[in-house]
């Protein structure tokens, strides 16, 4: 297990499949509602995940269409992973982040942050922006 990715998944991506997902190929997990309120505004949970230097999984676009949420991306140094699985049902999620899992490990240790990257379902990745 690498202890140095922290990957923080936010309330969009759920707290089982995609979690439990990623803790199995080797990431260490944090949850958003471990951590902040339901009604949390994303720059808020943003900016905290920035000052851990937690990287971030979601299912939420907007994330990166919100100039408020993605202004706070690049100023707090966030590297934010988006699958961009349509349909997503549990088995579909599972295969995409089991065939991603590598592929992130590599981007995050080549890559500074900020970033935004899509994740898809066959695994592939590709930096958005």
């Amino acid at each position: 297990m690498d202890e140095s990715i922290v990957l923080f998944v936010d309330r969009s991506a759920g707290s089982q499949t995609v979690p439990g997902s990623l803790r199995d190929a080797g990431f260490r997990v944090e949850l958003h509602d471990d951590h902040f309120p339901v009604e949390t505004p994303d720059h808020v949970w943003i900016n905290e995940v920035g000052r851990r230097g937690w990287y971030v999984v979601t299912l939420d676009k907007r994330i990166y269409y919100s100039p408020i949420s993605k202004a706070a991306v690049e100023r707090h140094r966030v590297g934010v992973f988006v699958l961009r699985v349509t349909s997503p049902n549990s088995a579909v999620l599972l295969d995409a982040i089991n065939r991603a899992a590598g592929r992130i490990r590599d981007f995050i240790r080549k890559t500074e942050r900020p970033f935004f990257v899509k994740i898809y379902r066959d695994g592939s990745i590709k930096r958005w922006g």
